[in-house]
């Protein structure tokens, strides 16, 4: 980024949002308590047949899967999505299962998937959805933030592209039938400083490269919020952070993720 002025007011806003990332949080996801467990058979027989069972839907990731931002402390999208899916005729009942962390990274969430608990979770799963990313870029800016250049983000890029195909190995290992949804990154600037076009094109970069991941995989899908998330749009941005998305970012966000859901895991069941 040659505008010294530009890397500088950048600096400002990746340190302060580091620090809104890690401040303590309890999210209720009231979902998680309505939950009814299969029995063993029913698992192998009703993958695809949801409108006969019990559907679970695992949420994992970082801090938009924990619901930072959202005011009423009602889980972020999950609530949303929540309604949506159920207002679906195939889906009979569902469970949202929120196992979100925040601050979480790319390498964190790898690590968070060898923990048991979570491997149940995602074994039990007919659906997985996961934010992940976020952190890996602004983890990224704050260890270069001297001398930050474009090309430490598409050097980082790498990394990021390693470990989500561990996340999604990972995942398969204990759940070879579950659709997946990879949810895409936003550039949370976007609305208060338009000037800063080089945040486009990172997120760009990264978001192509999450598709293109996605693609090499059966029953991998990629949800792109991105262009929800531009200054034409009403304020999405939660303003205690000016990074996390606001109770109207959630429920677009929510909204968003279940159209993707709908276009490729319902209309399955419809056919």
């Amino acid at each position: 980024m040659n505008n010294l002025l530009k890397r500088l007011l950048l600096l400002l806003l990746v340190s302060f949002v580091l620090g809104a990332c890690s401040f303590e949080r309890s999210v209720s996801v009231q979902t998680t308590e309505k939950e009814v467990a299969p029995s063993a058979n029913e698992e192998e027989e009703i993958i695809f047949d949801f409108s006969e069972a019990h559907v679970n839907v695992a949420s994992i990731g970082d801090s938009l899967t924990k619901g930072v931002g959202d005011t009423t402390d009602n889980g972020g999208y999950l609530p949303f999505l929540l309604q949506d899916l159920e207002a679906e005729s195939t889906m009979k009942d569902v469970t949202i299962n929120d196992y979100g962390k925040k601050g979480l990274s790319s390498a964190g969430l790898v690590k968070n998937l060898q923990k048991e608990p979570v491997q149940e979770l995602i074994s039990k799963a007919d659906i997985v959805i996961i934010t992940i990313g976020g952190n890996d870029v602004m983890n990224i800016a704050k260890k270069n933030y001297s001398h930050l250049k474009i090309d430490y983000f598409k050097e980082g890029i790498q990394s990021y592209e390693d470990n989500v195909r561990k996340v999604l190995d990972l995942i398969r290992t204990h759940n070879e039938e579950a659709d997946i949804y990879l949810v895409g990154l936003y550039n949370p600037f976007s609305q208060w400083f338009q000037d800063i076009k080089e945040f486009d094109e990172i997120m760009v970069s990264w978001n192509e490269r999450s598709k293109e991941i996605t693609l090499d995989y059966k029953d991998v899908y990629f949800v792109e919020i991105a262009s929800l998330f531009t200054e034409e749009n009403e304020n999405l941005i939660y303003e205690g952070d000016f990074f996390h998305p606001n109770l109207k970012g959630y429920e677009i966000m929510g909204n968003a993720i279940f159209e993707s859901i709908r276009e490729n895991t319902i209309s399955q069941l419809q056919e």
